[in-house]
């Protein structure tokens, strides 16, 4: 995904530099600031959501992210420019009303994710190749996807043995409750870096530079900046999986990711102008909870993840508040 928004930033900067007649790629360190603040991100929620699952991972990360994401103009932190609104207590309602809709989202679990435990030690991951496929011998129920034995795995889903003390790690909780804890921790993690990652842009708009420039301008320097962090995490951690848990890291598949990563450029340059045009708490806060909205339709609709009525009903009951809360933000905006 990294690699097609460094793309996407690239194609970016050339449309601009032909259209605009300008003399080069301007690197501004305010924008590269942000893109690792992003990709530090990005490189999280992935393990946070294996560790605590998509309704608690999903949902503590967007609560942190948006709460956190506005209070840093509404207050003004961190040298940024306090935004009030035009009605602030419609604006801040309207808020709650968002959080609120993530908090019914964890009764909301896709079929699939409730079956991904148990099938994750008998079939493929969708991230192995297909020579690797080839070459892989035969898996047992107790062996991993490379051959091997996962304990790791066979521990967090296994329950102690009957009869015997669950055996304690941290302060004295059990290795399950242990992990849980480092998920939310990372869940937490993840939704700051993601909310702070706006913040340089903000700053940088306050600057001279910022106001003589446009706001286009800044996404080259965001997306060198994801790539860059990106790139240093993966070889920490491949490097970490190789030879400290003699394991070798799976490769996701390019395309998807790819096409990915270029989508996040174009929604990135209409956040930034959105940011311009409505003021930083309310832009950030409806780009924070539209990818939400887009992905609930496609999950309901399109994939059709979420079969049992129930399940349903708490979907739709949370889309609607989405919409009633994003409709409360841009009109106090």
């Amino acid at each position: 995904m990294c690699s097609g928004i460094l793309w996407g930033g690239i194609i970016l900067q050339l449309i601009l530099m032909l259209a605009f007649d300008w003399p080069g790629p301007q690197v501004i360190l305010y924008g590269v600031l942000s893109g690792m603040l992003w990709g530090s991100a990005n490189f999280l929620v992935i393990p946070l959501v294996r560790i605590c699952g998509l309704a608690l991972g999903f949902s503590l990360y967007h609560i942190i992210n948006l709460s956190w994401g506005y209070c840093l103009s509404r207050f003004g932190l961190f040298g940024m420019d306090q935004d009030v609104g035009r009605i602030p207590v419609l604006r801040d309602v309207g808020v709650f009303v968002l959080l609120a809709s993530f908090v019914m989202l964890f009764w909301v679990e896709p079929e699939e994710a409730k079956t991904t435990t148990a099938p994750l030690k008998t079939k493929e991951r969708p991230s192995q190749s297909v020579r690797h496929k080839a070459t892989a011998p035969t898996q047992s129920d107790e062996t991993s996807p490379m051959g091997q034995q996962n304990d790791d795995e066979v521990e967090v889903v296994k329950s102690p043995t009957a009869g015997q003390p669950s055996r304690k790690y941290l302060f004295g909780l059990s290795r399950v409750h242990a992990i849980k804890l480092a998920g939310i921790a990372l869940a937490i993690a993840a939704g700051v870096l993601t909310a702070m990652n706006g913040w340089p842009y903000a700053l940088w708009t306050q600057t001279q530079q910022g106001k003589d420039m446009m706001a286009v301008q800044f996404v080259f320097s965001q997306t060198i900046g994801i790539y860059t962090v990106s790139s240093i995490w993966y070889w920490l951690s491949s490097t970490i999986r190789q030879f400290a848990f003699k394991k070798r890291t799976n490769h996701s598949v390019i395309r998807p990711a790819f096409i990915a990563g270029l989508f996040w450029v174009i929604g990135d340059v209409n956040m930034l102008y959105g940011i311009d045009g409505i003021g930083y708490a309310a832009a950030y806060t409806l780009d924070a909870v539209g990818p939400v909205m887009v992905a609930s339709v496609l999950s309901l609709l399109w994939f059709k993840e979420i079969k049992e009525t129930r399940q349903r009903l708490w979907f739709i009951g949370s889309f609607v508040t989405q919409v009633a809360g994003c409709i409360m933000v841009a009109v106090g905006a």
